[in-house]
């Protein structure tokens, strides 16, 4: 019975790793895109003002 049960906390440890594996997998996918979002989000800023000083070529 011991060591049965032991295989079992054994088992669910191991899942719990890498359940944690996973998650903090996804939670680096999820900051890195916010990461992304926020440069372009700085680059829109800044390409907005300047081309906000340059003459159009469409008019």
């Amino acid at each position: 019975m011991g060591s049965e049960f032991m295989t079992d906390i054994e088992a669910d440890i191991k899942d719990i790793k890498q359940q944690m594996r996973e998650i903090s997998k996804k939670i680096d996918e999820i900051v890195y895109e916010k990461e992304i979002s926020s440069y372009m989000q700085l680059s829109d800023g800044s390409l907005s003002k300047f081309l906000e000083d340059e003459p159009s070529i469409y008019s």
